[in-house]
């Protein structure tokens, strides 16, 4: 009876041991697979900020600007931006229908009120295809026509932080896919953070433009005001970029035009009335206003 008894609490101790085990593996696993997926995560992570940082470090940004003339550059909003190119942008998507701002006569220096009319329905493919042989050269804010895919690679030469005198050296000896036959140039942007003049600002621009029309002597060149910033972020104090310096430099560009025989392109009204175009650095500008920008110069040679 006894020995019963002692089979039967040795049993009953097994049977603890073994669900003990059991438990202890169980808790094991689960904090191996919790381990290996936050693991995963990490890895799947790190891959698409390879990705979507493989552009700025391509640009070479430090070593693209002269005498580290940096300005306020928010790379968590870049970051955003690229990876939606990357990942979840689809054309389909950045070819939603856009309000379209009442056609002027972008050569008058000068506000205009927008008025809204019908939505903007015209695919992609007109713009690459009407653009194939012209050629956009700026700074990140016409780094983003090749982003989101509105232009060929080949039809965008741009180059994040670049101003008017990294230009003036680039383009020398810079190779590029294409003759053109028209170029739309925007710089100044960058400039105004650190040049202090008018007068310096022009002599930095003439002598640019001087190089680019030495590399293609038989394009139409096109000088385009620089786009304002958000009125949110002008009206910061510690901003280094504001509305007054970069209507200052506009000033100085179309006077150019002028003096060269150049056309002077000032979109600066598509912005001025649609603060909802900026992202919420107040420089850069959001997908959809491109596709609104392109349809007003293509309204140029239209």
């Amino acid at each position: 009876m006894r020995d019963n008894f002692e089979y039967r609490r040795k049993k009953r101790k097994s049977r603890r041991i073994f669900s003990s085990i059991i438990f202890i593996l169980i808790i094991l696993g689960a904090i191996y697979f919790l381990y290996n997926n936050h693991k995963l995560n990490n890895k799947k992570e790190k891959i698409n900020l390879d990705e979507v940082f493989e552009g700025i470090k391509q640009a070479d940004i430090v070593k693209n600007l002269v005498d580290k003339e940096i300005y306020n550059y928010n790379f968590s909003i870049r970051e955003k931006e690229l990876l939606a190119y990357r990942k979840k942008v689809k054309e389909e998507e950045l070819a939603k229908l856009l309000e379209k701002g009442k056609e002027i006569d972008p050569k008058a220096f000068k506000n205009v009120k927008v008025a809204k009319s019908s939505v903007n329905t015209v695919p992609i493919s007109v713009y690459t295809e009407f653009f194939k042989n012209d050629l956009f050269i700026g700074d990140s804010i016409t780094e983003e026509l090749k982003y989101y895919k509105f232009l060929y690679e080949n039809n965008v030469f741009s180059k994040i932080g670049l101003n008017t005198d990294t230009l003036r050296k680039l383009l020398p000896n810079e190779k590029f896919g294409i003759e053109p036959k028209n170029i739309y140039l925007m710089m100044g942007l960058n400039d105004s953070v650190f040049v202090k003049t008018e007068e310096k600002f022009k002599e930095r621009y003439v002598a640019m433009l001087d190089a680019l029309q030495a590399k293609f002597p038989n394009a139409k060149i096109y000088l385009q005001a620089i786009f304002p910033v958000s009125k949110a972020l002008d009206e910061k104090e510690d901003a280094r970029v504001n509305n007054t310096k970069i209507n200052s430099f506009n000033s100085v560009i179309k006077s150019i035009a002028s003096e060269r025989g150049l056309d002077f392109l000032d979109f600066s009204y598509l912005l001025n009335e649609n603060q909802n175009y900026f992202e919420p650095d107040g420089m850069h500008l959001k997908s959809k206003f491109h596709k609104v920008w392109l349809n007003e110069v293509k309204n140029i040679n239209s």
